[in-house]
């Protein structure tokens, strides 16, 4: 697999990195296998200037040859679309990078300690990965190269984005999500759900596990069984956000 990490593309009054990264996959979809696309979260801390709520989105790309693609020129052409769609004020980041950074420690340590932009460029030039900040103060290089490294490890996040995921809506059966592009369904215990109706509540939006979307469900109300709510961490208060 290849993977294009971006981050920081809003600002405090709108816009949202997985809008962005959604409407690149859209395009990239006519030269290139899109797999999907998956968010990934960072760490939340008053210390951390992020936006809304330290988020970075992942398209997942899933070429025959993955080790013939030429990352360098795969990032040059999808930086002119990342810029294009950056709103002024934002501090994007773009990385691409493959399965071999599956299990890096960066990844979890964004999401549970303070790691700078220069530990992210440092990291990136000595794995050859590309990374680039494209504006702003650049800080948006820090969740690129995190999510690229989280999405490698098969085992994080959910997809924003895979099939016909936000097609679904209302009340679909198991058999029509299966269908659709989700590779598996459980409950939170792991106990599989192969048949009856799901509740979407709006969304469905699988997790990221064994390198696979799996869509979580629990026992629902008006049919057998309904989404999993995953929640978004809250942005700390205003006066608490400084720059690290």
């Amino acid at each position: 697999m290849i993977y294009i990490g971006m981050d920081d593309t809003d600002n405090r009054e709108g816009g949202g990195t997985g809008r962005v990264a959604r409407g690149i996959a859209a395009l990239l979809r006519e030269s290139w296998p899109v797999a999907g696309v998956s968010r990934h979260q960072l760490l939340v801390d008053p210390r951390v200037p992020y936006t809304s709520n330290n988020s970075c989105n992942v398209i997942h790309l899933a070429p025959q040859r993955p080790e013939q693609v030429d990352r360098t020129a795969l990032a040059l052409q999808v930086q002119p679309l990342l810029l294009e769609r950056c709103l002024p004020g934002s501090d994007p980041g773009l990385c691409v990078g493959g399965s071999e950074l599956a299990g890096h420690p960066f990844g979890l340590e964004a999401q549970q300690e303070l790691v700078t932009q220069a530990e992210a460029l440092t990291l990136a030039a000595g794995l050859g990965v590309f990374l680039r900040p494209l504006g702003g103060t650049g800080d948006g290089v820090i969740g690129a190269l995190a999510g690229v490294i989280l999405a490698a490890s098969g085992n994080d996040g959910r997809f924003v984005e895979i099939g016909q995921s936000r097609e679904m809506e209302g009340v679909v059966t198991v058999e029509a999500l299966l269908a659709g592009g989700i590779a598996g369904v459980r409950t939170r215990e792991g106990i599989p759900v192969t048949e009856g109706r799901v509740e979407t509540r709006g969304r469905v939006r699988p997790v990221l596990e064994g390198y696979q979307a799996v869509l979580l469900v629990e026992p629902g109300e008006t049919s057998e069984w309904r989404v999993v709510e995953l929640g978004k961490p809250k942005r700390p208060r205003e006066e608490t956000v400084c720059t690290p």
